[in-house]
């Protein structure tokens, strides 16, 4: 009984087996066939008096539709084969989608960055312009007032070059005047018993040189004041400070001189005077 019951199972079994197989291989023909035809049942029923009539026969055909699975088979991984090369195409597309947008940001971060950058260039390049030409202007500034010092300096030195030039000619000629001072009161002491003849002789030789008028227009003096170079000849006052040229004779004071047209020792014409200030 078991060994019978085993025996239908493996025959129900197959059975099945060869309605899939041929279902599953049956005709496209035949399928679309069956599709125009009106009726579902009758179709049903056609099939399964085809499937009883004929059970030996799909029974006996199995081993054949066996052979065609390694096509399938084939087909399969042909099918399989071009989805992964079409899957390795998306992704490589995709990859380089990616990598394009990647470079278009960077390009575009990198554009911003040059502009801002060339913006703040110029900004900090305009600043610098503005300083280099305040320095510049300080400098010109600068420059012109080193000159104007350095014009002032040489004009300071100039003058005091003047001033001690100025300082010694006074120096040299106070130290004349006093020698030529002492000398005539010298001969004042020694000779002061002649004066008037002196005087009358210088004033009849009135062509002498002049060098010797100054050593007879100090003879007649009557007084001497204290250090002083004597009395005016013509106020007899007053102390003589004024040179008469040509023939330099020192015997008038200053206010005397501005009335004196000629010397009063030798009365020679004056041509001018000079003031000798001995303080």
């Amino acid at each position: 009984m078991n060994q019978e019951r085993n025996t239908n199972n493996d025959v129900g079994h197959e059975k099945q087996l060869n309605l899939q197989m041929s279902l599953n291989y049956f005709p496209v023909e035949n399928l679309d066939r069956l599709a125009r035809i009106g009726n579902p049942s009758a179709v049903s029923t056609g099939l399964r008096l085809s499937y009883e009539n004929n059970e030996h026969t799909s029974i006996t055909s199995g081993s054949g539709n066996m052979s065609s699975l390694p096509i399938m088979a084939s087909f399969v991984d042909e099918v399989m084969a071009e989805l992964d090369k079409e899957n390795k195409e998306f992704n490589c597309y995709f990859g380089l989608q990616v990598e394009q947008l990647v470079k278009c940001m960077k390009d575009v971060k990198q554009r911003q960055m040059v502009e801002f950058l060339a913006s703040l260039e110029r900004g900090v390049g305009k600043k610098l312009k503005e300083k280099e030409l305040e320095v510049e202007a300080m400098n010109r500034k600068s420059k012109e007032l080193n000159e104007q010092i350095r014009q002032v300096a040489l004009e300071v030195q100039s003058w005091q070059s003047v001033a001690l030039h100025n300082q010694s000619v006074a120096n040299s000629m106070k130290s004349k005047l006093m020698q030529m001072v002492a000398h005539s009161s010298n001969l004042t002491r020694e000779g002061s018993g002649d004066s008037e003849v002196d005087n009358t002789a210088s004033s009849q030789n009135v062509n002498a040189v002049p060098g010797v008028f100054f050593q007879s227009g100090l003879l007649g003096i009557n007084s001497m004041a204290d250090g002083g170079l004597g009395a005016c000849r013509l106020c007899r006052m007053k102390e003589a400070a004024v040179l008469v040229m040509p023939c330099r004779h020192l015997c008038l004071c200053a206010d005397c001189e501005k009335n004196a047209d000629v010397c009063p020792v030798c009365r020679f014409p004056k041509s001018c005077s000079v003031e000798i200030n001995m303080s």
